[in-house]
């Protein structure tokens, strides 16, 4: 008869405590919607109303929020109870750049811009234009909803028609 139980039994119990003393690998964490990020604005000048509960900026105009990035000559900010709710951009033209959260990067371009963070909606105005992944299109009206990447462009009051630009697929190298 084998005289090794109690060390059979210490074998996996020194195991088990070796294992539990490595430290546990945890997933990054996520990267946080840009709607929960902080708002940075920078303009050559600004004036508040309080009452009204909005500010007004001008003069390159430049606010970023996570990966949102939106440039205008004039942009008016609507925050009641200091909560970011609307933000209305305009200049010749506005711009704005984001990154879907599917990591696709958009870049856009109209007279006027308008963004409401709570809904992720972004609305470009007067001969805008939005690319994504080198395709674009062109309307005096499209509605894009970040978080989705559903689109609507004319319609009723765009004053045009929508034109679209598609990409043909990148060719394959061939096999060596």
């Amino acid at each position: 008869m084998r005289r090794d139980g109690p060390r059979r039994l210490a074998a996996p119990a020194l195991l088990l405590a070796l294992l539990a003393a490595l430290p546990v690998a945890r997933p990054a964490p996520a990267a946080p919607e840009p709607r929960s990020q902080p708002v940075r604005i920078l303009a050559d000048q600004a004036e508040v109303d309080k009452k009204a509960q909005t500010s007004t900026y001008t003069g390159h105009v430049e606010l970023t929020q996570g990966d949102l990035r939106l440039q205008a000559e004039r942009l008016v900010v609507t925050a009641p109870g200091g909560r970011l709710r609307r933000v209305e951009a305009s200049g010749a033209p506005a711009r704005i750049e984001a990154v879907t959260p599917d990591g696709r990067h958009v870049t856009g371009s109209a007279r006027e811009l308008r963004y409401d963070p709570v809904k992720g909606e972004l609305v470009l105005r007067g001969d805008g234009r939005l690319t994504q992944d080198g395709n674009t299109i062109h309307n005096d009206r499209i509605v894009f909803d970040l978080a989705s990447g559903r689109l609507r462009a004319g319609g009723r009051g765009s004053g045009s028609r929508v034109e679209v630009i598609l990409q043909p697929p990148a060719a394959e190298e061939p096999a060596p």
